[in-house]
């Protein structure tokens, strides 16, 4: 062989797992900072986007969660 056929061709890698952008712990706090607590939800919306943060929760965990799980256990107070 003179030449190796497949040098010319162009390959897609699969299954390479994309990279998602993570906030800053500067950013976050801009962000966080930004809710405005006194509106309807925005303590609660700030209460949320802190837990997501700081324990690395996916969106559809944390919209499972039960306010009653999380205060009946008194071990945790």
């Amino acid at each position: 062989m003179l030449s190796n056929p497949v040098q010319t061709l162009e390959w897609k890698q699969q299954g390479v797992e994309k990279r998602r952008a993570v906030f800053t712990e500067d950013e976050m706090c801009l962000f966080l900072e930004s809710i405005d607590e006194t509106q309807e939800h925005g303590l609660r919306d700030r209460t949320l986007f802190e837990l997501l943060y700081s324990s690395g929760l996916r969106v559809s965990e944390a919209s499972k969660l039960l306010i009653a799980t999380l205060t009946s256990r008194k071990e945790w107070y």
